[in-house]
């Protein structure tokens, strides 16, 4: 178990957490991130970043109407590295500083793991995962299984959530699904969305009131704007807020990632930065698997495949079979609900949504669930320490029930999410 102090200072709400807007830039041409080597002094990164942006200067206010280089944009609170808009003749100035430059790397988008079909339905996936064992066997038939949903409902775990931050990091949100606790939704105000925007869809399967698995819990959204640049702007901004004690920050915390980068070398610097918050300040990550069909940690840049530090998330439909599109293979942790998902829409009609993307929020919100009943404990003295993210993975397997049905390769057993220990 984790021994990182408990003592909290936070308000009892996230009404004092700044609605910061993030100014990742969404520009991907000339648009990259620098970082630096491990052993270079504070001293020499500062004397390059000061040469680095001396050269650029001339390319903000270009000639004959000429196109503007920003030059650099944001250093990380880490001294790490950077990120900006760079001319080719800066590119190659940062490349050829050998001694202090460890990767220069190319903004790119990330990619979502969602597909939308119009539909009017009811929300069986937090059914399914509260279903006793008896009862999970019993949904097999299609005869038994409304009757076995409607009985069931959403068993959440008792604390819904409540005093754990859901930090995340996507692209357009909107907050109507936030309202029955006050205050616990902070955003970035910038480029919000609609109803079904992807960022608003993940945010309300992680913690919203109609559909969150995590109807209490704190949810912190950062508009990453599906770049590389962007997440990696939110994903700084979080260490170092953990790291300084703002306010709100120091309460139990789990990252959902319903994207994947298309690069590995994208996802390398994605997940450096992911494993310092769950090496250091024992924050859960959880990823979508993605959307190709095939073996995970073969698709796509990760996080989910690429990490093994990540929870990874596949989809599975109403009868407990792998979704056709869902990666899959060992290096899928857990599958959740992900086909047929309903989704509310502005003028109170439902969207289907299908794909990872939705799956993992709801793990994502069990998750929260599962450390704010931590907490509680560690309150009333019968816990000493917060549960570190790879025992949160191992109670997330324990209480997994196993379909029916082997992964599409018919060579792992598919385990599906269970919010119900059968032991208690």
């Amino acid at each position: 178990m984790s021994t990182r102090s408990t003592a909290s200072t936070a308000a009892s709400s996230l009404a004092d957490i700044p609605p910061e807007k993030l100014k990742c830039t969404t520009e991907l041409e000339d648009s990259y991130v620098v970082l630096f080597k491990d052993n270079v002094s504070p001293a020499d990164k500062k004397q390059h970043i000061t040469e680095i942006a001396n050269k650029s200067a001339v390319y903000k206010t270009p000639k004959s109407g000429g196109k503007t280089y920003a030059g650099v944009e944001r250093v990380f609170h880490g001294g790490h590295g950077y990120m900006g808009i760079f001319h080719k003749d800066v590119v190659d100035a940062i490349q050829t500083d050998i001694k202090v430059v460890k990767k220069i790397q190319k903004n790119e988008e990330s990619e979502s793991f969602l597909d939308y079909t119009p539909l009017t339905t009811k929300n069986w996936g937090l059914s399914m995962i509260s279903l006793s064992p008896d009862k999970f066997q019993a949904q097999f038939n299609p005869q038994s299984r409304l009757q076995t949903f409607t009985d069931v409902g959403y068993n959440c775990i008792a604390n819904q959530g409540e005093g754990v931050n859901i930090f995340v990091l996507d692209n357009g949100f909107k907050d109507d699904d936030f309202k029955k606790v006050a205050n616990r939704a902070a955003l970035d105000l910038g480029n919000n969305g609609d109803w079904s925007s992807h960022g608003t869809v993940v945010s309300s399967y992680a913690a919203g009131d109609s559909f969150g698995a995590a109807p209490k819990a704190n949810l912190i959204f950062f508009n990453d704007d599906r770049t590389l640049n962007g997440k990696l702007y939110a994903l700084d901004e979080i260490t170092w807020r953990i790291s300084e004690g703002h306010t709100g920050y120091n309460k139990p915390a789990v990252i959902n990632c319903s994207w994947g980068m298309k690069s590995t070398d994208a996802g390398d610097i994605v997940n450096a930065e992911l494993n310092k918050l769950i090496q250091v300040y024992d924050v859960v990550v959880v990823a979508a698997a993605g959307n190709y069909g095939g073996i995970l940690g073969l698709t796509h840049g990760g996080p989910a495949g690429t990490n093994n530090r990540v929870i990874a998330v596949g989809a599975v439909d109403i009868d407990g079979k792998v979704w056709e599109n869902s990666e899959h293979g060992s290096h899928v942790d857990i599958y959740a609900p992900g086909v047929n998902m309903p989704v509310k829409m502005a003028n109170g009609s439902y969207t289907k949504v299908d794909g990872t993307s939705i799956a993992a929020p709801i793990v994502t919100g069990v998750v929260a669930c599962i450390l704010s009943d931590h907490e509680a404990k560690i309150r009333n003295l019968t816990e000493a320490n917060r549960l570190h993210p790879s025992e949160v993975r191992d109670r997330l397997q324990q209480w997994a029930r196993v379909s029916q049905y082997n992964d599409p390769e018919g060579l792992e057993k598919v385990k599906i999410l269970c919010n119900y220990d059968s032991a208690h």
